[in-house]
């Protein structure tokens, strides 16, 4: 009888292993979305399961087969493309430090230079004035002697000029000493200095023009006298 018993239990150990590979399979055809041959009831009922267990085990079988694509195709990919940009970026950042030590190594060069040149150019005044002085033509020298006193004499009229301006400024725009109170004689006086304002202005505007000019020939003349 105990050989009996284990061939049924045999039978039966088998019969339920292949119940469950069937409702594994079935799973798989739910969770991939196909309609399975035939009604399931049969191997439902084989395993004990319903038609909600079915639900949720295709549910969890399609997240599982989300996982696994992941696992099998996604991850790869992207450890691959993550190398390939990691080794992009670290050739990119050194281009980048060597261009910047390039570029900074052309910087220096060029405030060496720079700061050479500079040193030069900022001795214009001094060479020209040397220039000047030194110069032997006696008849630019003494032009130029004549034209400095005469601009000499021009920036003082310029200053004269400017200090009148200022002079007349605040009587013309209504500006009295606070003891004037009679209305006619504020008038009067501020007509007066309007119009010594204008007289002034016209004389300082003269005068800078004047001055202008003599600067102008000044520096013609200095100018003759760097290359004499």
């Amino acid at each position: 009888m105990s050989n009996v018993i284990e061939k049924l239990k045999s039978d039966t150990d088998t019969r339920r292993q292949q119940a469950m590979a069937e409702y594994r399979e079935l799973v798989r055809t739910v969770a991939a979305d196909k309609v399975p041959k035939g009604t399931p009831d049969a191997t439902l009922e084989a395993v004990g399961k319903t038609i909600e267990d079915l639900d949720r085990d295709a549910a969890a079988q399609q997240e599982r087969a989300r996982w696994q694509a992941m696992l099998r195709d996604d991850i790869p990919r992207s450890r691959d493309e993550a190398k390939r940009l990691a080794a992009e970026i670290a050739a990119a950042e050194a281009a980048l430090e060597r261009a910047v030590a390039d570029a900074e190594e052309a910087i220096r060069a060029l405030a060496t230079d720079a700061a050479k040149h500079g040193a030069i150019a900022q001795r214009e005044i001094e060479i020209r004035g040397r220039l000047v002085r030194s110069c032997r033509n006696a008849e630019l020298v003494a032009a130029h002697a004549e034209l400095a006193g005469r601009v000499a004499d021009a920036e003082a009229e310029v200053k004269a000029a400017r200090r009148s301006v200022d002079f007349w400024r605040g009587p013309a725009e209504g500006l009295h000493p606070s003891s004037m109170r009679d209305p006619e004689e504020l008038a009067a006086r501020q007509r007066h200095a309007e119009g010594k304002l204008t007289e002034a202005r016209a004389k300082l505007s003269a005068a800078e023009g004047e001055l202008a000019r003599l600067v102008e020939g000044l520096n013609r003349i200095a100018d003759a006298m760097l290359w004499d």
